[in-house]
């Protein structure tokens, strides 16, 4: 059986000290991933903070001339 948690990530390192006790869990952290991946998951995260910020208001839209130098 495959389960997936979200776990806050305060709380994060505690909880895969304990399962990692347990011989027959197997976790596949982070550090599991390749560079590219574990960028990618990080750049997906902060797009989605991003998203949400906008959502609430809370983020100013920048203008296209600084988005396009950016690129």
């Amino acid at each position: 059986m495959e389960l997936i948690l979200q776990i806050d990530d305060t709380k994060a390192s505690f909880f895969l000290e304990l399962i990692r006790n347990f011989d027959f869990v197997k976790v596949n952290s982070p550090s599991q991933f390749t560079t590219g991946q574990a960028e990618f998951i990080s750049d997906l995260k902060q797009s989605l903070s991003d998203a949400e910020l906008f959502i609430e208001g809370k983020r100013q839209l920048r203008p296209a001339s600084q988005l396009l130098s950016e690129l």
